[in-house]
């Protein structure tokens, strides 16, 4: 399994479906390595922060052989960033009004990603039925220099068989 191909086809779905919910997509998009990325502009990423071992969302030191198999996971995240209200230049806050629309989009941003990761994993686009994956929590990231970001985690198991688990 291809980690970038695999981001990228997870992006691809995530923008469709997003879209199809009526989600206004920034016009920057792309896949990244890592776990933290540059809150420099509004962005939609997926970006695959690491490789676990044995068990999906367990952090082994070690790998640990399991029924004489030796399994990983790949965990990505699904990030939306949008831009908030910030400090003027004469050093008067946002209105009330600004931070309460601006928290309205990011928290339709956390529902829409869920939804549409949801959709994704039901209908198997990712990965075949018996692949196990884990569709994580959903969170906030900021406001961090004029930027807020909603969040999931997507993990799968990786397998090189196209079919899956047999």
């Amino acid at each position: 399994m291809d980690l970038f191909e695999t981001a990228t086809k997870l992006l691809d779905l995530m923008s469709e479906q997003l879209v199809a919910q009526g989600v206004s997509i920034p016009e920057r998009v792309y896949a990244a390595p890592g776990m933290d990325l540059a809150f420099d502009c509004e962005q939609l990423t997926v970006h695959c922060s690491r490789i676990i071992g044995n068990f999906q969302g367990a952090d082994t030191p070690y790998p640990r052989i399991t029924h004489a198999i030796l399994r990983k996971s790949a965990e990505f995240y699904i990030t939306l960033c949008r831009c908030v209200p910030t400090i003027r230049d004469d050093g008067s806050p946002p209105s009330p009004e600004s931070l309460s629309n601006a928290a309205n989009v990011v928290m339709k941003d956390m529902r829409a990603l869920r939804v549409a990761l949801e959709t994704i994993e039901h209908q198997h686009l990712i990965v075949p039925r018996n692949v196990p994956v884990t569709l994580g929590q959903v969170s906030t990231i900021g406001p961090l220099g004029g930027i807020a970001a909603s969040q999931i985690s997507y993990t799968l198991e990786l397998v090189d068989n196209p079919e899956g688990w047999r």
